[in-house]
């Protein structure tokens, strides 16, 4: 639509502060109407007054004329509008100021109202719509597509894309020829321009840069372009979920420490208790079930000797600790979500001067050196999405950035590694290009409205897009403890147990060579070994004194 209107000056000061009174006085007046904003004859009316006011008594010498009239002609193209300006006596001009140019051909300032084409341009080519609507239109199809979901031209060319477009010409009784285009898309667009083609139909993405040369429909996609990252994660509903918060090195040490606590407590006690004797399988059993029952409770009355109470105290402290740790990590993995991203900011991956990677040929290069900021160095380009997928594993690259439709297929096919970070940048979406001569846009609008309005649209995303299986293994887990975290317990409790076995061996070899001072050899040692065992459980079951300790008397 063409308007006209008469033009004055709306953001001055005097006109900020005429308006603001205006409205104050129109409200108290008519507190019912709605409408109070002040039109050309307010304004016109208020001026002239003013101008009375200031030039009507003394100083009518210096009466200045009023202006030339101006209009401004306006040009409404969907919901953007662009302004030319008239003056009386001076012409048409862009802008109004005091650096105006003006010319007396609308002609020179015709592309400000319609930056495509001329207005006389619609016209001719309505009147010959009814010609050339039967003419079978020349479509590239862009081969080269890292997505086959989108764009596949293997034995035929088919794909969501391909399905969205032939639906759209069928509505609009359109008939073409698709030709598949192995070129770069900015290739494409130049081909396009130069009138080789006559649209393009394609995962094409909207810019300004192409609009300059192209255009395109209204965006058949969700807009927006998503970073990905790599994922830390893991799965709580596993069968072996119970053994994840600590890793099998952890496992291994506790199990390897237990054993020994054990072993230690035997040999100190076993010649206090006689329940602690019997067969080496009957003994084995003790020492494990000595080592882990230790691990619950301290035992403290059924114990003999103060070097294995000591042992124990130390390793039932340390096991607290482990067991706590344990029962938090578990809690965590059941309880904190899975997918978690690595990454989760543009400004993080700039922090760690860190390399992105895009799509080959895509327009994506292009925001993220401009309105992201990634150097030239930090931005690398992949031809297929299971590069894409090495890269990220591999760290070579730490994020890749994808069209929003382009994302969720990438996303759908690799669920577990991968995951978007939540944070959506602006860009155009993805649309079909034509020819600056293509007359019927209007009605390619219409006809994906109707496409998406009649759910054509999302049962072709299901059918192309959203019935993709997730392909790869679950990323492997990161979150369990590991021996780094426990090092200063687990030196302190074996540290604490060799002590105590050390002072036993000591008092057990001091005590033989009180009674063999002389010529002791192996035979003598075993011996005199199992004598003193055995003269222990006799002194301990005649020795018990009231108040239940023990008081042990040697005999030479």
């Amino acid at each position: 639509m063409v308007g006209v209107k008469t033009y004055f000056p709306e953001n001055t000061p005097e006109f900020s502060h005429f308006r603001k009174r205006f409205r104050q006085k129109f409200d108290s007046n008519y507190p019912e109407e709605e409408q109070d904003e002040p039109g050309i004859f307010a304004v016109q009316g208020y001026n002239a007054v003013k101008l009375l006011q200031k030039y009507l008594t003394e100083n009518i010498q210096e009466w200045k004329p009023i202006h030339e009239p101006t209009v401004e002609i306006v040009s409404v193209i969907g919901k953007k509008y662009n302004s030319v300006y008239w003056t009386e006596g001076l012409g048409f001009s862009d802008d109004i100021n005091g650096a105006s140019v003006y010319t007396h051909s609308m002609h020179n300032v015709g592309r400000s109202l319609w930056p495509v084409q001329p207005w006389y341009a619609h016209r001719r080519r309505r009147m010959n719509q009814e010609k050339t609507s039967g003419k079978r239109m020349k479509v590239a199809v862009p081969c080269t597509s890292l997505f086959p979901e989108f764009v596949k031209c293997e034995d035929s060319i088919d794909g969501f894309v391909i399905k969205v477009f032939d639906e759209m010409m069928t509505k609009m009784n359109q008939p073409y020829d698709a030709i598949p285009f192995y070129g770069t898309y900015d290739q494409l667009m130049e081909e396009v321009y130069s009138e080789k083609y006559d649209a393009a139909a394609g995962d094409v993405t909207i810019t300004e840069k192409r609009q300059e040369s192209v255009i395109f429909t209204q965006p058949y996609t969700e807009s927006g372009l998503e970073m990905i990252v790599p994922v830390r994660s893991g799965s709580s509903n596993q069968s072996w979920l119970f053994l994840k918060p600590f890793t099998s090195g952890m496992w291994r040490l506790i199990v390897a420490i237990t054993i020994y606590n054990g072993f230690v407590i035997w040999l100190i006690e076993r010649s206090h208790d006689k329940n602690l004797q019997g067969s080496i399988i009957t003994q084995i059993g003790i020492i494990l079930w000595l080592a882990f029952s230790s691990l619950f409770t301290l035992r403290g009355d059924k114990m003999h000797s103060n070097l294995s109470r000591m042992a124990v105290v130390v390793w039932l402290f340390v096991a607290l600790v482990i067991i706590q740790s344990y029962t938090a990590s578990l809690a965590s993995m059941l309880t904190t979500p899975k997918l978690e991203p690595t990454i989760t900011s543009v400004d993080m991956l700039k922090n760690m001067n860190a390399t992105v990677g895009y799509c080959n040929g895509s327009s994506i290069y292009d925001y993220l050196k401009v309105v992201l900021g990634f150097e030239d160095l930090k931005i690398s380009s992949y031809n297929s999405t299971d590069g894409y997928a090495e890269a990220l594993n591999s760290r070579e690259i730490a994020a890749i950035f994808l069209e929003v439709p382009a994302a969720k297929v990438f996303l759908a096919k690799y669920c577990k590694s991968f995951i978007r970070t939540g944070e959506t940048f602006k860009v155009g979406g993805f649309g079909f290009a034509f020819g600056s001569r293509f007359s019927r846009l209007l009605d390619a609008n219409k006809a994906l409205t109707n496409i998406s309005e009649s759910r054509k649209l999302k049962e072709l995303e299901d059918e192309y897009l959203n019935s993709g299986k997730c392909v790869d293994e679950e990323p492997e887990e990161n979150q369990s403890l590991n021996c780094h975290s426990f090092w200063v317990l687990f030196v302190l409790t074996v540290g604490t147990s060799t002590i105590a076995l050390s002072i036993y061996i000591i008092m057990r070899i001091i005590e033989f060579i009180k009674f063999k001072p002389k010529h002791i050899n192996l035979f003598q040692l075993i011996a005199f070994i199992k004598v003193w065992q055995r003269r222990s459980r006799m002194r301990r079951s005649s020795t018990i004194v009231p108040n239940g300790e023990i008081e042990i008397q040697y005999t030479h």
